[in-house]
């Protein structure tokens, strides 16, 4: 286990020094990205818990996907954002995910449909979008 640990560590941080991504490593933390202002230059930051197996490693990749692949921005629909940041989590991922990644994707996505549905002010994606196709892989393959 060791082993498999030190890899995905390694590749994190493989990730964020090729995206030039400051990373905030903090025990029970929130996990999120944003920018921050470093010498009077905006550079993307993370906030993730230790890598200490698959669910956080995914968790680090999607934070990571937030900058890289969604640019970091506010612009598009929120659950929008997540699909694109979860697609390449998985695209970039050295290690296939295991059921239990696949149910935190899958409770991840639906917490966000449960607040879009109390929330006037978050929208649901379209029925034809691929958050709705993510959803049901991540419940299927829970």
């Amino acid at each position: 286990m060791a082993e498999l640990l030190d890899r995905l560590q390694a590749h994190v941080d493989e990730l964020v020094q090729h995206h030039g991504i400051a990373v905030v490593e903090k025990a029970g933390a929130s996990p999120r990205a944003g920018r921050m202002r470093v010498d009077g230059a905006r550079v993307g930051r993370i906030v993730i818990r230790p890598i200490r197996g698959r669910n956080t490693y995914f968790t680090a990749l999607h934070e990571i996907g937030h900058l890289v692949a969604v640019g970091g921005l506010a612009s598009g629909l929120r659950l929008e954002q997540e699909v694109i940041a979860w697609r390449w989590a998985l695209d970039n991922a050295i290690e296939q995910p295991t059921p239990g990644v696949w149910k935190k994707i899958a409770r991840c996505l639906g917490h966000y449909v449960d607040r879009a549905e109390r929330w006037a002010n978050m929208k649901l994606p379209a029925p034809e979008h691929d958050f709705w196709a993510l959803l049901a892989e991540a419940r299927r393959n829970a």
